[in-house]
């Protein structure tokens, strides 16, 4: 082991403050996340839904597209990998224990809420009468896996999800984990030269043909980096701190020349745009150890408990939700169809915590088994 990987301990009441400031900022992050992939998806079907974007407002969902999309899952991998190997030394019992534990709080969610997203397709089309439905055992398989439009008749773009489209997140961190035995091998091995080899990869990975493939290596790399922190005991507040200063600076400048690169179609938008979401995972936890540490804010327990859930439920209502309040409020202006858009996230986000509330207080069962909570 190097130099580099040895871990220096403090002195114990410094070791739990850290530890505490350390799980407490990943916390912190979990439910901005998963508002900013809302956000996204949002921005996505509002895209879809038929209305004419004015010059402003096409503007707006740019923004999103640019500063927003594609920023929190590689953060959620990131934290999915540090907290797998959290004071684990791999075995046969912990591998046990720990694949347990993820078939309740990821494979369990994942058949749910796809079949969740199966049965509203057979509604919409059996008994509202809008659209056409294909029950073959190959069209309801690829519901759960790469899901290419066939149960209702149609054909999606880049069949590379599953029906719930956000869960391609859950399937390919399940593929991972399976993996974990020969990873955690590779890791304690090849220290950081396997997170740097995949990190290397990964920003090539625009050249795969297999988009698949693709997110995969974004899988892979930021789960082993969250890993290889976790395994090798790193500080993070003192790792990512020394890069504090250069990421609130590098993050807003890679947003503002990933914006021009897409302006100005210069062919570079993809890897400056992968730069910007290695700052962003940098400046998000340090702005969270920033918050923490001067007591700006506290992590609410709930927000953090909600935000699984409401990354998993989110893509299957806001399809009706969005066509219902753009067709009823009919936004013309700018400023307007931002605001309505904005109002479209507010509500939605209310919606789920709410709901996320009332099964906590009155089925918390039900709620155990669909957001994989313990």
């Amino acid at each position: 082991m190097s130099k580099t990987d040895n871990h220096i301990s403090p002195t114990q009441p410094q070791q739990q403050e850290k530890r505490g400031l350390h799980s407490q900022s990943l916390d912190l992050m979990r439910f901005p996340l998963a508002v900013v992939v809302l956000t996204v998806h949002v921005s996505s079907i509002t895209q879809l839904s038929g209305h004419t974007f004015t010059a402003g407002t096409e503007a707006f969902r740019r923004f999103v597209e640019i500063f927003l999309h594609n920023q929190s899952v590689p953060i959620y991998f990131f934290i999915a990998g540090y907290v797998f190997f959290y004071k684990m030394e791999m075995n046969r019992q912990q591998y046990t224990r720990k694949l347990h534990n993820r078939v309740k709080s990821l494979l369990i969610p994942y058949l749910i809420w796809n079949t969740v997203g199966i049965l509203l397709v057979a509604t919409k089309a059996l008994v509202k009468g809008d659209g056409e439905f294909y029950p073959t055992l190959g069209n309801l398989l690829s519901c759960y896996w790469m899901y290419d439009g066939s149960l209702s008749g149609r054909q999606t773009e880049l069949g590379i999800y599953p029906i719930d489209l956000p869960l391609w997140f859950v399937r390919d961190l399940m593929i991972v984990v399976l993996l974990t035995p020969a990873l955690y091998w590779i890791i304690r091995h090849a220290r950081h030269y396997w997170v740097w080899a995949l990190g290397i990869a990964w920003l090539f990975r625009w050249q795969l043909s297999n988009q698949h493939h693709a997110q995969m290596l974004t899988a892979f790399f930021f789960f082993s980096w969250g890993g290889y922190m976790s395994i090798f005991k790193k500080d993070m507040i003192r790792e990512f701190g020394r890069l504090r200063n250069a990421s609130f600076i590098a993050y807003p400048l890679l947003g503002a020349a990933a914006w021009y690169c897409a302006a100005a179609d210069t062919g570079w938008f993809n890897q400056v745009k992968d730069l910007y979401i290695l700052a962003g995972l940098i400046a998000a936890y340090n702005l969270s150890a920033l918050l923490l540490t001067h007591q700006v804010v506290k992590v609410s327990s709930f927000l953090s408990s909600a935000s699984f859930f409401i990354y998993i439920t989110h893509y299957l209502m806001i399809g009706p939700i969005i066509r219902k309040i753009f067709g009823l409020l009919e936004p013309g202006s700018t400023f307007t169809v931002v605001t309505v858009y904005l109002l479209c996230i507010a509500l939605i986000t209310s919606m789920l915590l709410a709901l996320f509330y009332l099964m906590q207080r009155y089925t918390p069962k039900l709620l155990r088994v669909t957001a994989g909570r313990k």
